[in-house]
């Protein structure tokens, strides 16, 4: 998977090149913050510290955030 840039100013938002239907997540890094926002509503943005941001990956990956209800694609 690689990922799909946009440059707006200085920042270059990132999206995954699986989005296909124009309404995806985005991520930057501006200084010493992670900023997130949906390319459907680009005005408004998220703000984490890099730690809060990595903080959220690792539970990502150890499935913190997976619906038990639900078998994972593999």
């Amino acid at each position: 998977m690689t990922s799909e840039v946009t440059r707006v100013g200085d920042i270059e938002w990132r999206a995954s090149s699986l989005c296909a239907a124009g309404e995806c997540i985005q991520v930057a890094r501006l200084d010493d913050a992670i900023m997130v926002r949906s390319s459907a509503d680009p005005g408004k943005q998220l703000r984490f510290t890099v730690q809060e941001w990595a903080d959220f990956l690792a539970g990502v990956r150890a499935g913190d955030f997976d619906d038990p209800g639900q078998v994972p694609a593999r």
